[in-house]
This record gives C-alpha cells, structure tokens and sequence, in this order.
C-alpha cells in the first residue's frame, strides 16, 4: 500500500481572483503569545510520510515537509527511508557490472591461452 503523498494531486484547478477584492485589515492582536513556541523547520522537498526526523512531521503549505520541534543541530538527521534501497540498488547494480566483466574477460583470456596452446602444438 502507497503512502499519501503530496504529489499525489487529482482534479486540480486554477481560479482567478478579481483584482478588486477586499483588502484585509488586522483589527486585533493576539490576547496572550505562546510562553515557549516550538521551532518549525520547513524543507523544500514534497510531503511523503516516508521522510523521518526526531520532531513531528506536518505538512506546510499543503505541499511540502516540515517538523515540529526540530533544531537546525539535528536537521542532518532528517532521512528518506526508501534511500537506503537506492543505495542497495546501486551495490547490486555495480556488483553486478563487475561479475558480468570478469566473465567476459575469463572467457577471452580462455581464448587466448587456447589459441597459444593450439599454435604451440603445430
């Protein structure tokens, strides 16, 4: 089963709004402010719920990623899960480049050490 994903948009639609629309005024201010408001660090990579972090993972924007309580210290630990089979993709991929290569160069030095023998023979 696929996880939700931000890039996942059906049915989308542009409107246009009229340039005569109302202007909004700011008639109040909050009656009290956050005593300790939690930090949100936003990225600029689309919402998956694949992505990993120690704080709370939201969507910003309805598009893109963002944690709750994450400092700029433990950003380095953010981490897309389907990354790690990339990599062991990339491993297979490369080891199997490799066995394919020394089969080919097994097979042409049998050749060649076939044909000395054969030359030494007449």
């Amino acid at each position: 089963m696929a996880t939700p994903s931000a890039n996942e948009f059906a049915r989308v639609r542009a409107l246009e709004l009229p340039s005569d629309a109302p202007l909004l005024d700011v008639i109040a201010t909050p009656d009290r402010v956050a005593s300790d408001p939690s930090p949100l660090m936003a990225s600029d990579q689309a919402y998956d719920a694949r992505w990993t972090a120690p704080g709370e993972h939201v969507l910003v924007d309805g598009l893109f990623n963002g944690w709750i309580g994450l400092s700029s210290e433990s950003a380095n630990s953010i981490v897309y899960r389907p990354s790690s089979l990339i990599r062991v993709s990339y491993i297979v991929s490369a080891a199997s480049v490799a066995l394919v290569s020394a089969a080919v160069m097994a097979r042409w030095l049998w050749r060649v050490v076939r044909r000395k023998r054969l030359a030494r023979r007449l």
